[in-house]
């Protein structure tokens, strides 16, 4: 039983270890409940920046079905940076390679793409990194997108 107790509490601490370390990636996923992202819909990101001194990726999450007819989204994305500075571009993730086939990881039914959007960005100041995306398919309602989202993760 002594030895029980042991390999309890020293798996608690490895878990305790592991849930703090400052590698793991920060995620925020917009889960949309009828699997349509329509196109005025802006989602908002608010992503924590809490040490100046490394570099971070950013990655964006598609979540998507074959429910999604476009091969291609295109995003809109606003970046506001701790100190108040902007940051914009377009950028175009691939849903569907030029022969039909469906790009990332099928799970359920559910195909998922993470792509990096920024790469070894570095901030001057900690604090909250707000990026706001928009889809902008010329259709009103993109149907087959079940989640959109970004992950924050220090290299």
């Amino acid at each position: 039983m002594k030895h029980k107790i042991q390999l309890l509490v020293l798996l608690l601490l490895i878990l305790g270890f592991y849930s703090c370390d400052p590698k793991q990636p920060f995620e925020d996923i917009h889960t949309f409940p009828d699997a349509t992202w329509h196109r005025f819909d802006i989602l908002s990101f608010d992503l924590p920046i809490k040490k100046t001194a490394d570099e971070y990726t950013i990655m964006v999450v598609i979540r998507h079905t074959a429910a999604l007819e476009h091969d291609r989204i295109p995003v809109h994305f606003i970046m506001t940076l701790p100190w108040g500075e902007e940051r914009i571009w377009e950028q175009t993730f691939v849903i569907r390679d030029r022969d039909g086939n469906y790009q990332g990881v099928k799970k359920d039914g559910v195909y998922e793409i993470v792509t990096p959007v920024r790469t070894r960005m570095s901030f001057r100041e900690d604090g909250t990194c707000t990026i706001t995306a928009e889809q902008f398919i010329p259709k009103y309602n993109t149907q087959g997108i079940v989640a959109f989202g970004l992950r924050l993760s220090r290299n």
